[in-house]
């Protein structure tokens, strides 16, 4: 049975708070830096993921392509490594909102100014990782965060 990791100590310092959302891949988790009080996102390789080498492998070409990309529209990567179940994890960033597969759902049509900012935002942040010759292979509306406060 997949562990849900709830109330688990990551690196020892990072408290799970909640589930944010379980992909094929892995499980993306709320946490809190325990010393900071820093909200983070910590996503953890399903255990049978874990277990295959390619996924293994995408995951730390994950971190590696995160850590190199600085860019206000995409999260930073803080931290990764491997628990002692020997599932992978990265610890990220926390954004803060909704994703836009939510917000098309709860709203069912977005108007042209928000549309457009929107598509903006993501066109700049793909932009800043293609510069870093980084190809986004999932992107999608449930992948895509949005701040109503931006």
């Amino acid at each position: 049975m997949e562990n849900d990791y709830n109330q688990e100590l990551i690196d020892g310092k990072y408290r799970i708070l909640s589930l944010l959302g379980k992909g094929g891949f892995g499980s993306v988790y709320k946490a809190e830096h325990e010393e900071l009080h820093r909200l983070v996102a910590v996503k953890i390789l399903h255990r049978d993921s874990a277990l295959r080498g390619e996924d293994r492998a995408l995951l730390v070409r994950e971190a590696k392509n995160l850590s190199k990309l600085q860019h206000q529209n995409i999260v930073a990567i803080l931290s990764a490594g491997v628990l002692a179940n020997d599932a992978p994890y990265l610890v990220m960033e926390f954004a803060e909102g909704q994703s836009l597969r939510s917000l098309l759902v709860e709203q069912q049509k977005l108007d042209l100014q928000s549309t457009l900012e929107i598509s903006i935002q993501i066109c700049d942040a793909l932009i800043a990782a293609h510069k870093q010759h980084i190809v986004h292979r999932d992107l999608n509306p449930a992948n895509i965060m949005v701040n109503k406060a931006e």
